[in-house]
């Protein structure tokens, strides 16, 4: 376990701080900077890792009481989210997937916690659910956190 000071959460390493200690990109794939931290290149370097991980997610939602609807039902939490969004987790090409890439980018992005302790991260996403994942990623792990001004996406709700 290494100990970095500031992290700083991005989107893309355009938008990192130079101020921070280490720089995490959600979405964008690395570079040869070794500051640079990118969730996209980690899940592609241990895509079975994180598969299994995922598995073992379903696994549990399926093995769990849900008040007498089965699996399906359950998974059903809004309009938009249906037992098909589980067919990715096979899927060779993220794309724009929905929640299911953000759910492997926050295993990721707590093993990058677990491995390195940063003492503060900073938040600037642009997805306010990427941002609240991130958030409360941080506070479970104990690591404390801020937020920067971004702008919401259109998938982000006001």
């Amino acid at each position: 376990m290494t100990a970095h000071g500031v992290w700083h959460i991005c989107d893309d390493f355009t938008h990192g701080s130079s101020d921070a200690d280490v720089v995490v990109a959600w979405s964008a794939f690395g570079n040869d900077d070794p500051r640079h931290h990118s969730l996209p290149d980690l899940i592609r370097d241990h895509r079975d890792r994180y598969r299994s991980a995922l598995l073992d997610v379903f696994r549990q939602v399926e093995s769990t009481d849900h008040g007498g609807l089965d699996t399906i039902d359950a998974l059903n939490l809004r309009a938009n989210l249906s037992y098909w969004w589980m067919t990715l987790v096979f899927a060779k090409r993220w794309g724009d997937l929905g929640v299911l890439p953000d759910a492997v980018k926050v295993l990721a992005f707590a093993d990058l916690l677990t491995e390195h302790r940063p003492r503060l991260i900073i938040i600037e996403l642009s997805d306010d659910h990427a941002r609240r994942s991130a958030m409360a990623t941080a506070r479970i792990n104990g690591i404390a956190c801020e937020t920067r001004g971004f702008t919401p996406s259109p998938r982000s709700k006001p």
